[in-house]
């Protein structure tokens, strides 16, 4: 996790958003987002936590919105389908991914690649974030 949060800041970002989703929250995300949060707030970064929301891309429209209000400019998201509901939504509204606002998924589910722009994920289970977000890249 650590040189995902030293990457997003080397590259300009100030406040990170967590979207969490009811799945991963529920059963393995929450222990590790105070690690999160202590980890990216020692590096200087602002972070926010979103949701809990629905796994599934529509709930997307609603974390974009939320991550729009909060004015964070990367969302590392626990979900890769509301990550690529996020990005259509985005797009939809003319912002720019990942230019204007970066989207990260964290399940590299199968044919993420293949999403306009391709979705960036982290190449670990939601359940190593939740357990050990130091060692989720």
């Amino acid at each position: 996790m650590d040189q995902l949060l030293d990457y997003l800041q080397a590259t300009g970002h100030t406040k990170i958003a967590f979207v969490s989703d009811t799945f991963c929250t529920r059963h393995f995300v929450a222990p590790g987002t105070a690690e999160l949060a202590k980890a990216a707030t020692s590096k200087g970064l602002g972070f926010c936590l979103l949701g809990p929301y629905l796994p599934d891309p529509g709930s997307g429209h609603i974390a974009a919105a939320a991550a729009l209000e909060v004015r964070a400019t990367p969302c590392l998201v626990a979900s890769s389908l509301v990550a690529l509901g996020m990005v259509g939504s985005l797009r939809q509204q003319g912002i720019s991914v990942p230019e204007d606002l970066s989207v990260i998924g964290c399940e590299d589910i199968p044919g993420s690649e293949y999403a306009f722009p391709a979705l960036t994920t982290l190449a670990a289970a939601p359940q190593e974030l939740g357990r050990q977000p130091r060692h989720c890249c």
